[in-house]
């Protein structure tokens, strides 16, 4: 097979056999222990060389892969792979365990979220309480609207408030894995309007609590929020 040269269309290019070659390890496409060469990659997702070497160093990185002199590339069990990557939780989320992965990435959020909310409610400057506010705000407006995209942007954005006020870089550095959950989510489910006005009143609470400073309401609002959503996901 031919393969493409390299021409303007490359870092799109670069995207699809990288999510390609990600979705084929994360679903098993491409088991765990089995060895393949630079030439099977190239046939398989009809790219050049230098492209398959490059996704390749970044799945390396990401401890899905091993390349060998001797015997080839090898593909690495799952337990090897860096979990908190969002490029990895999107492949997984894509794949055939989606729902698996959603029970595991919100029993994480249910161990983060809550106390970063509890701690945004001790640390959160002024004008992270306003845009808290105003995100509150739109998250309200397009949720009664039925706006889901401008929704979910504010959705996304309220999240990442609450993380970020915790003033606590290990709970800011979770906001990319955070965001991947509400994403798949959304592309996967029809969430009805008695759920989105539902979980409106859940949002409100936590922000509330944090505007008020009330630390244990926070972080109570939050589990509940996250527990809630925990108990849809079982009943699917």
């Amino acid at each position: 097979m031919s393969t493409p040269e390299p021409n303007a269309a490359t870092p799109l290019r670069h995207v699809h056999v990288l999510n390609g070659l990600g979705a084929d390890i994360v679903a098993g496409r491409l088991e765990p222990g089995t060895s393949v060469t630079l030439d099977q990659l190239q046939d398989r997702y009809g790219a050049s060389r230098g492209l398959v070497r490059e996704c390749m160093r970044i799945l390396e990185g990401l401890g899905m892969l091993r390349s060998q002199r001797r015997t080839g590339i090898e593909i690495r069990p799952p337990e090897s792979w860096n979990a908190y990557d969002p490029m990895i939780i999107r492949w997984r989320l894509e794949g055939p365990d989606r729902e698996e992965q959603l029970q595991v990435l919100t029993e994480l959020r249910l161990g983060l979220e809550p106390v970063a909310s509890r701690l945004a409610a001790l640390r959160a400057a002024e004008d992270e309480r306003d845009e808290l506010r105003e995100v509150m705000a739109m998250l309200r407006a397009n949720g009664e609207a039925g706006r889901q995209s401008r929704h979910l942007d504010a959705d996304l954005r309220f999240h990442a408030v609450i993380m970020t006020a915790s003033h606590n870089p290990m709970y800011t550095a979770m906001v990319p894995v955070v965001r991947e959950v509400l994403q798949a989510r959304r592309r996967h489910e029809e969430i009805d309007r008695p759920h989105v006005l539902a979980a409106l009143d859940r949002h409100e609470r936590v922000a509330r609590a944090v505007l008020a400073g009330d630390e244990q309401e926070a972080e109570l609002a939050m589990h509940d929020l996250l527990a809630e959503v925990r108990q849809t996901l079982s009943a699917d």
